[in-house]
């Protein structure tokens, strides 16, 4: 005997909606208006950071640091698969696509009519606009296209202005991707590159930092008077850092007098 999940008390409903996992209550949201309107009353705010991958393929989902499958894949019609049981849905009131009823999957693959940029766009306003967030966290890369790194980027930057972490890869070409994504991708944690440049590419970085007191460091000297510091202690970073002289605003190495 069935029991329709609606008649419940919302105390029950609250506990056993927070029991699921983010993207299990997002596609649960995706049955009704009525159910969309009861879970986005019902949900917590994610732990996990919201994260986009646009090369290969495009997704989204939350990110859990021992889950490889991605939660949402959003393809063209084209990719549908031969043996994928599909479902007519309409997401948002926006986005009619036909998606994957194949139970062995943990994710959901979506099919869209337009193609995966504008499918994968609508799906993370969605999300987003679902639980209040933005998106943290982007992967991108030029696999299909390489005109991808830019359309993503320039997406993100235009609804939310900046994000947490970038992983940019291009081994199609290099400098002028590499070059757009410094001119027009503000990440404020972390930004991790893999691109095949020329020999001859250079990239003047502005950046300000605060006051940092070197402890230990080996020296490199050249002929022209550019000193470089290696710092050996970086603190709780335990990070490589190397610092130049003269810097950005011309000042020469800190000597102390004896």
């Amino acid at each position: 005997m069935s029991f329709p999940l609606r008649r419940l008390p919302f105390v029950v409903l609250s506990i056993l909606f927070n029991c699921l996992t983010p993207e299990e209550l997002i596609r649960l949201s995706f049955l009704s208006k009525r159910f969309y309107a009861l879970t986005k009353a019902l949900k917590k705010k994610p732990k996990n950071e919201l994260e986009i991958y646009f090369s290969s393929f495009a997704s989204i989902g939350f990110d859990y640091q021992f889950v490889v499958e991605p939660q949402f894949v959003v393809s063209d019609l084209s990719e549908i698969r031969e043996n994928d049981k599909l479902e007519f849905l309409v997401i948002g009131d926006a986005l009619p696509c036909f998606v994957s009823m194949n139970q062995h999957t943990l994710g959901m693959n979506i099919y869209c009519k337009d193609d995966r940029f504008e499918g994968l766009t609508v799906l993370s306003k969605y999300i987003t606009n679902f639980y209040g967030i933005q998106i943290d966290s982007v992967i991108i890369g030029a696999e299909k296209s390489i005109d991808d790194p830019k359309r993503i980027i320039d997406w993100v930057m235009n609804r939310q202005g900046s994000v947490r972490s970038c992983h940019f890869e291009c081994r199609i070409s290099g400098n002028s991707e590499l070059r757009y994504l410094f001119n027009n991708c503000k990440v404020s944690k972390s930004l991790v590159i893999d691109v095949q440049t020329n020999r001859r590419f250079r990239y003047n970085f502005s950046y300000e930092h605060g006051v940092m007191t070197i402890e230990k460091s080996y020296e490199l000297r050249r002929n022209d008077g550019t000193i470089a510091s290696i710092v050996i202690d970086n603190g709780e970073n335990e990070n490589f850092c190397m610092c130049v002289w003269p810097d950005f605003n011309g000042k020469l190495y800190p000597v102390q007098k004896l």
